[in-house]
């Protein structure tokens, strides 16, 4: 199994590749993408900052958006209690789980579903977001950011179609720091969602049993 630390600089490394902003520096790591949707504008690390100087500047950078700010286990000990007591809210938490790919369950590809890569970001960004969250006014941001996303690492865009050439799932992975993350996983209200999930993604849905007992907390910045 990868490092957490692995796992956590791989995730950086994916969200700072939408970031248009001032990332900062290392104890204060932001992302900005003018997308108007919290998961793609936010802080993902902070670290021997004081929590309210670190929460004054992370407003002021991401004035304006959505935001949320991830405390994972590479953030300072306590952090989310003291950004708590200082206003934000928790809004989730997402456990921070890995497999090995030669231990990932394969699934047979359901009859009519096809999965290929795409480069096509006008069709492929909308069938996400229809699904993601991200708001209809908010489309063409999200395709003008990801034309220009740059990381350290790569992306491939993965679609499931059906037989007429709709989509069915989406997923982008992320080749970074020597392991593969996954975001953006979907389907389409019409699809079905547990074959079409497994098949773009390419592991089960449900929890594999070896995963870590980390977690991120989310929380919500006020405006």
């Amino acid at each position: 199994m990868e490092s957490l630390d692995a796992v956590l600089a791989a995730n950086r490394a994916y969200l700072l590749g939408w970031n248009i902003g001032a990332a900062g520096e290392p104890n204060l790591l932001s992302y900005r993408s003018d997308v108007p949707h919290p998961p793609l504008n936010g802080v993902v690390r902070v670290a021997g900052r004081a929590p309210r100087e670190a929460l004054d500047e992370a407003r002021r950078r991401l004035d304006g958006v959505p935001r949320i700010w991830w405390v994972g286990p590479d953030s300072d000990a306590g952090t989310g209690d003291e950004l708590v007591s200082l206003g934000a809210v928790e809004v989730g938490r997402m456990p921070i789980m890995t497999v090995a790919v030669d231990q990932a369950a394969a699934a047979p590809t359901p009859v009519g579903l096809h999965i290929s890569a795409t480069t096509d970001l006008e069709e492929f960004v909308p069938a996400y977001a229809r699904v993601s969250g991200i708001p209809t006014e908010g489309v063409a941001a999200a395709i003008d950011r990801e034309k220009a996303f740059s990381g350290d690492g790569t992306v491939l865009r993965l679609v499931g179609r059906l037989d007429d050439g709709r989509i069915a799932g989406t997923t982008v992975a992320w080749f970074s720091h020597g392991l593969v993350t996954l975001y953006f996983v979907g389907t389409q209200p019409r699809a079905c969602a547990a074959d079409a999930e497994k098949l773009v993604t390419g592991v089960p849905v449900t929890s594999h049993p070896n995963c870590s007992s980390s977690w991120w907390a989310i929380l919500g910045l006020n405006q």
